[in-house]
């Protein structure tokens, strides 16, 4: 059994804001790092949606990244390996071992990702509708977006 997330304290990798006006502020804060997923951030981010869904003053959520160069580059495949990769990498079925988007932790509120950079791999499970998490995504024109799944559609 997991332990509880401090969404009040320090969080690997993201900042996470409730506003008095109803909005939350996700930033993914990893910007040395391409604002990649690391393992240690998956307790932490499912904590942050499980709050968006289950406080009624948040009445939107918006994702949005540190820099300007990345929004989200994927899973940083150098962390693969590390202490926390076994939350992750946990050969359980997808709706209990993955926890990135609001749609995985049925958030139903409004979402919308800033897309500020570079959109790979799993950043676009934060951002792109086409993947059945639904938020609607305003992407600077500078901001491509790239899934390297080869039997995915690409965005021309």
């Amino acid at each position: 059994m997991s332990r509880p997330v401090d969404l009040s304290g320090s969080l690997e990798g993201l900042d996470y804001e409730r506003r008095p006006d109803g909005i939350a502020i996700i930033t993914l804060d990893r910007p040395e790092r391409g604002n990649s997923l690391a393992p240690g951030m998956q307790a932490v981010v499912k904590a942050i949606w499980e709050d968006v869904r289950d406080d009624d003053a948040v009445r939107v959520a918006v994702v949005t990244a540190t820099g300007e160069r990345h929004f989200c580059t994927g899973f940083d495949v150098a962390e693969a390996e590390g202490d926390d990769a076994p939350s992750v990498f946990n050969n359980r079925p997808l709706a209990q071992a993955v926890h990135w988007s609001p749609h995985q932790i049925r958030v139903w509120k409004p979402v919308i990702c800033a897309v500020n950079g570079l959109c790979v791999g799993g950043g676009l499970h934060w951002s792109h509708p086409d993947f059945g998490e639904g938020p609607r995504a305003f992407a600077e024109k500078r901001a491509p977006r790239w899934n390297p799944d080869p039997n995915a559609r690409q965005d021309p």
